[in-house]
């Protein structure tokens, strides 16, 4: 990445006005967010007779997968739960009426973040069993496709464990997995002007201005006071080279932050998250297709037996 100066920080107020204007009120922008569209596609806001009727209009369900963990001194520590829930309903809308938002899981893998005030942590075990059981669930209520939508890259091994689990359990249900930003980490590099980008930095800060707002804190930023081990070669977070280097957070960087957040605008929050629903639901449209073949093959097949799909 080419490195560019960064500016220097304007007044927290007129940043924090000047991202208002973008987004509003933080439910405007960049779909239709108001609460009555939102209770369309999130399971947690359906009752159960709304969601029977979801259930056969939409065969996909959408589980974000978020943590409850620190983000510098300028976002709060839902930050991952935030930007998982937020861009599955973003996703969803999309792909309308075909997909449901299963509640977020709101704690994940922090373990590395235990330092910073208000971080809490599941085990990778227990988070590996929870998605395990609620992928399981969610079979069980008749969806055969799931998509895992991830907020906290602490949390990408448990998911790989319980998703080959249910895959191996349940042979038809298909499942895939993701984050934001690495469906789109060529649309990170050209927006970037921060050399350095990790966490709470220019790139997460500028989605969760365009997604929830409210959680930012212009007024502290800051750039990530970096530490000695966090220099070393082929470790770094956007180096040549990717040596894995597992450390607590408080031994990389003294204030949570890898990267600097003064950069940060919405608008460049809205190109990525766009660009990255444009990729998903493309994979996802794909995705949906061996599902709506699945299910005239299993009418047909309920039809000539007369028992019951589900």
């Amino acid at each position: 990445m080419t490195t560019r100066p960064t500016p220097a920080p304007t007044n927290g107020a007129a940043r924090q006005t000047a991202h208002a204007d973008t987004r509003g009120n933080g439910r405007a922008a960049g779909g239709a967010r108001e609460p009555g569209e939102r209770s369309r596609v999130l399971l947690g806001e359906m009752t159960w007779p709304e969601v029977a009727a979801a259930r056969e209009r939409a065969p996909l369900a959408l589980l974000p997968v978020g943590a409850c963990e620190q983000h510098g001194p300028h976002m709060a520590l839902e930050t991952d739960t935030a930007r998982a829930e937020e861009f599955c309903v973003l996703l969803a809308q999309r792909l309308a009426p075909r997909a449901v938002v299963a509640p977020c899981l709101p704690v994940g893998v922090s373990e590395h973040h235990m330092a910073f005030a208000g971080t809490l942590t599941l085990s990778a075990v227990t988070l590996q069993q929870v998605l395990y059981e609620v992928g399981e669930s969610l079979y069980r209520q008749g969806w055969r496709r799931l998509f895992i939508l991830n907020g906290h890259g602490g949390n990408e091994p448990a998911i790989g464990v319980a998703t080959g689990r249910l895959q191996a359990a349940l042979p038809d249900l298909r499942i895939a997995y993701s984050g934001i930003t690495p469906v789109v980490p060529d649309v990170a590099r050209q927006l970037a002007v921060s050399a350095v980008n990790g966490h709470a930095c220019e790139i997460e800060t500028s989605q969760t201005l365009y997604l929830r707002p409210h959680l930012v804190r212009p007024d502290r930023y800051e750039a990530g006071a970096l530490l000695p081990t966090a220099d070393l070669p082929y470790a770094g977070q956007n180096g040549p080279g990717r040596v894995r280097f597992p450390q607590p957070f408080h031994l990389a960087t003294a204030n949570g932050a890898l990267g600097d957040p003064r950069a940060s605008t919405a608008e460049i929050g809205r190109e990525l998250i766009e660009r990255a629903l444009d990729r998903l639901c493309e994979f996802l449209e794909a995705f949906l297709v061996d599902a709506r073949a699945a299910a005239a093959t299993a009418g047909t097949a309920a039809s000539a037996t007369a028992d019951p799909v589900r």
